[in-house]
């Protein structure tokens, strides 16, 4: 789920480069309007900041609540203290959702793989 057209097509490229299934979104709501139409993904990656609409953090609460087996990677060219939310404090006591993973950009392809590496193995 990423806002800004070339950094989600190169990324998309770079993983179908790998064989993995990629699933482009620019939004929010349109993740989870698909996920709510039956795609079926086995992960998801998110930007923090998403233009207009809901934020890649809100996307992360939302999924964790609907599809709470699904696993969520937030991504962000801002540093993790600028962000609000699980980003920040951890933990959220008062929904019980787990702070997602988190990517500073610009990283290296090799973090995204290790991470989806470290997915149980029904998840990939």
């Amino acid at each position: 789920v990423e806002d800004d057209e070339a950094f989600r097509a190169t990324l998309a490229e770079q993983l179908r480069q790998l064989e993995v299934r990629v699933h482009e979104v620019t939004s929010a709501e349109a993740a989870i309007g698909a996920l709510a139409g039956g795609l079926e993904v086995h992960c998801m990656v998110s930007d923090v900041r998403l233009g207009q609409g809901a934020s890649g953090i809100e996307l992360a609460r939302t999924v964790q609540a609907r599809w709470p087996e699904l696993p969520v990677l937030l991504m962000s060219g801002e540093m993790p203290e600028l962000t609000t939310g699980p980003l920040r404090q951890g933990p959220v006591r008062e929904t019980g959702l787990a702070q997602p993973p988190f990517l500073q950009k610009p990283f290296a392809l090799a973090q995204l793989l290790a991470w989806l590496r470290s997915l149980p193995v029904s998840s990939v």
